[in-house]
């Protein structure tokens, strides 16, 4: 079947989106069975935004990797771009804030956005939500571009 590029592309992007989503579900169905068989006594609201941030950073994540997928023409690179840049950011979120000085710059991390407002413990963090799936859309419009762009191999 003749498939132009961009709808080749648009739909190895939207493959994704169910994978992240199963994960985030999953998150919260382990969540819920510890919190159930434990007592722990949390919130159900907060178990159900866990799950869906998780979501959420997976759509982000993907994003990253599609974009450097669709650039380089390379799965390899996906993966060890993704790879890198994530333990880059997880650091960054994790050591950073350390410092008061430098703690605005744990912004630059998704896992900032993930887990700052805590909503295993808060609830739902929608302006968290809104910039991770609004980077991952971002990411996957850039990958697009440059998957019309790129000489494909066959």
């Amino acid at each position: 079947l003749p498939l132009s590029r961009t709808r080749l592309a648009w739909s190895k992007a939207h493959a994704m989106t169910p994978a992240a989503v199963l994960v985030g579900v999953l998150v919260a169905l382990g969540l819920a069975l510890g919190n159930l068989v434990a007592g722990l006594g949390m919130s159900w609201v907060g178990i159900g935004a866990s799950g869906l941030m998780t979501a959420a950073l997976g759509i982000c994540l993907g994003g990253v990797a599609f974009a450097i997928g669709a650039i380089s023409g390379r799965s390899q690179w996906a993966v060890a771009g993704t790879a890198g840049l994530t333990a880059l950011w997880w650091g960054i979120n994790s050591f950073i804030p350390v410092n008061p000085d430098y703690a605005d710059w744990a912004r630059i991390s998704p896992f900032y956005y993930y887990g700052h407002d805590n909503p295993l413990d808060v609830g739902m963090a929608w302006g968290g939500f809104a910039v991770l799936i609004g980077a991952g859309a971002v990411l996957v419009a850039l990958g697009v571009a440059a998957y019309q762009r790129r000489d494909l191999r066959g």
